[in-house]
Parts: structure tokens; sequence; C-alpha cells
């Protein structure tokens, strides 16, 4: 890159194309490793904080495969070995795929960084798209019905260790608020508030960076409560966070859930419902599947479609009935009901 040489002429008619290639000169002197990869690419670039893990892992993982190599100089080629080299390794199709995603997604944004670079999925060939794509079918990935959240509870309610109070005091926050995941375990005390006329609330950075504010149900910041006072033995500090993970206290502050910390909660429910029979379909329950819950049970419970909508704070009711509400239901207890049958 030190020996381009941009003409005078040229870079006075394409101002544009001659601050391009300056940049793109810096960024081949300077990213000298994966940190320098993160500084320019990742960092400042307003991603959540899963979104961020989850680009950082996969951005982390191909650099180093393919021996650090500099993102401008990545080709399709690339990419197609560090996906053979993932299934060689037992890595599942669906996890190899969503790692290819994260890649994609983090190449869109270098090209917001350098105006003149082209993604190298940009010209894939539409083989090595549809290669790249595959997936294996997946489980369930429905809602929990009525029956199976008051088996749940039950299930939980009968735990009376101080982690089993708090697991099912997440378990009945996510099921009533339907926060995502990263929401929940960035909630602080001083992040809830209460009001007369309306109940309890939280205040939160939603996905995309906007503040939000989010309807909690009273037992759900009850059962919270004393989930804390049962695990620390004093009650919450505003400062603390809500939800706790181990190690139990970093100085004398409470350390906040982390993701993993919560999918291995919601992964041991599921594992106990199984155990005690409150689970009989094949439904991998994780931290989102409470979000879907939320949404379903609210439109099956009859509240309309645009209210469940503010409520999840979703754009667009189309994605809310795609991905959110289960419809998978019969209509013949409906219509009992109408035409007076008696089951």
């Amino acid at each position: 890159m030190k020996d381009f040489i941009l003409s005078g002429s040229i870079a006075r008619a394409c101002p544009q194309v001659a601050e391009g290639i300056r940049r793109i000169e810096a960024l081949f002197e300077g990213i000298k490793s994966f940190e320098d990869v993160e500084a320019a690419f990742l960092k400042g670039a307003g991603l959540s904080r899963n979104t961020y893990a989850a680009y950082l892992t996969s951005v982390r993982s191909f650099y180093h495969f393919t021996g650090g190599l500099n993102p401008l100089q990545v080709t399709a080629a690339h990419m197609e070995s560090w996906y053979d080299f993932m299934l060689a390794g037992g890595a599942e199709r669906n996890t190899a795929r969503l790692r290819i995603a994260s890649l994609k997604s983090f190449f869109l944004g270098v090209e917001r960084v350098v105006g003149i670079f082209r993604s190298p999925f940009r010209d894939m060939p539409a083989r090595l798209v549809k290669k790249l794509s595959r997936t294996k079918k997946p489980r369930t990935r429905g809602a929990l019905t009525r029956s199976e959240v008051k088996g749940i509870l039950e299930m939980l309610r009968a735990d009376d260790s101080p982690e089993g109070w708090e697991t099912l005091a997440i378990f009945t926050f996510l099921l009533t608020s339907g926060l995502r995941a990263a929401e929940l375990c960035s909630l602080r005390w001083s992040d809830l508030n209460f009001n007369d006329e309306t109940g309890w609330s939280a205040h939160f950075v939603q996905k995309g960076g906007d503040s939000a504010e989010q309807e909690i149900h009273h037992l759900a910041v009850k059962l919270s409560r004393e989930a804390f006072r049962a695990r620390f033995r004093r009650d919450p500090r505003l400062d603390d966070a809500l939800f706790s993970t181990r190690p139990r206290f970093h100085g004398d502050v409470v350390r906040p859930l982390g993701y993993r910390s919560l999918r291995e909660r919601i992964i041991g429910i599921e594992r106990a419902g199984r155990k005690a029979g409150v689970l009989a379909r094949d439904l991998a329950i994780r931290p989102h599947t409470m979000r879907r819950t939320f949404a379903t049970l609210l439109v099956k419970g009859g509240m309309d479609l645009k209210s469940v909508q503010t409520l999840t704070r979703h754009a667009s009711i189309e994605v809310l009935c795609r991905h959110y509400v289960d419809s998978a239901a019969r209509s013949a207890p409906t219509f009992d009901g109408i035409l007076g049958v008696v089951a």
C-alpha cells in the first residue's frame, strides 16, 4: 500500500476515493493483531452486548483460522474453507451457519467504515451462498402452553433453596415481562420504579441502544426481592444487580447475572420439567422462549395484537406474528363454547 500513488488530478476529481484509499492504507498498516481488528471494526459500532459477543466470537475464530489475515484481504474462498473446517471439527451445521451470518454482518460494518471496500459476500457465487446457509431441521421453537407454565411454576415453588427461589423469580420475571435476555441481565434495583396508578415498571437500554420502559408484574418484583434476601441475607441496595451469578460478590457489589448463567438456568428448568413429567413434547426452552411465551399467552388470552406489539416493543406486527406468537392451536375448543358443546 505504501507504493500506491494516486495522481493529483484523480485525487482532486475523486476525493472520496482518495480518502477511502488513505483509510485502507492506514488500516493495513495499523492492524497487527485481533485486538486491532476489534478496535477498528467492532468497538463503537453501537451493537447490543449479546450481538457484540456473538460477532466477537465468530470474527476472532475466523481471524485465527486465517492466520491473522487482514479483514480487507478476505475472499469468499476463505469463508468456504472456514465453514468446511468447522463442520470437520464437529460443529453443528446450524452453529456454522450462524457464525457465517455473524461474519456477513461484520463485513457490512467494514464497508461502512471503509467506503470503497466491498464485502466478500457481495460477489459470492449462488452455489456457495446456498452451501453456507444450509441448516438441519431445528427443534420446535414454539412457546410454552398455559398448562406447561403452571406445571413449571408448581415444580419451581417446591424448591426451598435460595437458588431455587431465584430461579423461580427469574422464570416469573421473564414470563410476565417479555424482556430480552440482555435486558434482564442488565437490570439493577435502581431501574425499577413504582407508581400508585400503573404499578411497577423497569427502565433500561433495549436492543438498538434506545431507552425503554416495560411493565413489571408485582409478583415478579416480590419474588425477586425475597430471592435476594434469601441469597444475601440483606435487603437489596439500589446499585445491586437484580439477579446475580457466582461468585456471589465482587467486593461488596452483587455481580450481575450473565447471559450464559441465565441460559443454563433456563435449560435446567427444561431438564427438571422433563424429569418431573411437566414437559412431554420436544420443545427447546431458552431465554427467548420466555419472550415468545409472553406474547403468545397475551394473544391467546384475548389481548389485541397492537397492544402486544407495544408490550414487546416490536416495530412490526408481521414480525411479532411470524416469530413470537405460537399459533399452533385447534379451533374446536372455541366453537365448542359457541355451539354449547360439552367436552
